[in-house]
């Protein structure tokens, strides 16, 4: 399975991909240190620095899977009180619409924080995707569920161009003690 990693940074989503049998084929990035720490931990990979905002889909090899993480902070409560204005981060959401007409990969997979779901604009975002085709399941997953020693919910928004959404397989593994990975001595 063929991947484009949108919004890779420093290449968390791609070795994620890598560990479950696909191949990353571009990652694309616009903080040129994020790409730089990704290229390193992935020399296959073609990498672009460039913003997705302005990034010309076509340009993208063919792919079998999108992964895209667009940024969070527009759409997190961690930033503070919500003020009324327009908000470049959460406009990179749109990105993945773009790619996904432009490409149309078989299988979308959406990482950001829960409140993504209570973005103003999500409704029509959600709807852009089923226009085109993509049946949408939205799933909220622990890392700590993942074996991972942080609790950190995500959503995951799986997109499949199919009759019926794909819905996950929820991972139950038990939750670690952060101690267990950083050593305080």
């Amino acid at each position: 399975m063929r991947v484009v990693d949108l919004f890779a940074g420093a290449g968390g989503s791609s070795l994620g991909c890598v560990h479950a049998g696909a191949r990353v084929v571009t990652a694309v990035n616009h903080w040129r240190v994020a790409v730089a720490t990704h290229t390193a931990a992935h020399p296959d990979v073609d990498h672009r620095c460039e913003d997705a905002a302005i990034l010309d889909p076509t340009t993208l090899p063919p792919h079998d899977l999108l992964w895209a993480s667009p940024s969070c902070t527009g759409h997190t409560r961690a930033r503070g009180a919500d003020r009324p204005h327009h908000d470049a981060a959460r406009a990179t959401a749109w990105c993945v619409v773009r790619v996904a007409e432009a490409q149309r990969p078989p299988v979308i997979v959406v990482e950001n924080v829960t409140d993504f779901l209570r973005w103003v604009l999500y409704p029509a975002w959600r709807q852009a995707l089923s226009l085109l085709g993509y049946r949408l399941s939205e799933q909220v997953i622990d890392a700590a569920d993942c074996g991972v020693p942080q609790e950190r919910k995500r959503l995951i928004v799986v997109g499949v161009r199919a009759k019926r959404p794909l819905f996950l397989t929820q991972p139950q593994q038990r939750h670690r003690h952060a101690g267990l990975a950083i050593d305080m001595s």
